[in-house]
């Protein structure tokens, strides 16, 4: 699920129609997305979500809701994209 995240960020304003929600637009999109060598799913937070950002000039942020749901918590908020 993470890899059709960052697929969507990237060619999300290039699907037509109204159901741009939909999985089966970015499964096939999965070269767009250059991945680190020996990722390994789960994937890191810390260390892995820079190197995506890096790799695909794109800026990623993690948040984690609270164990009772009532407060979403900011994990990670990352560097700005590059122009």
């Amino acid at each position: 699920m993470f890899n059709i995240l960052l697929i969507s960020t990237k060619i999300h304003k290039t699907i037509k129609g109204k159901d741009k929600n939909e999985v089966y637009h970015y499964k096939k999109h999965f070269d767009v997305i250059i991945k680190p060598k020996d990722i390994t799913y789960p994937i890191e937070i810390q260390l892995d979500v820079p190197a995506f950002e890096n790799l695909n000039n794109i800026k990623i942020n993690v948040f984690q809701y609270n164990k009772t749901f009532t407060k979403l918590l900011t994990i990670i908020l990352m560097n700005v994209m590059k122009i």
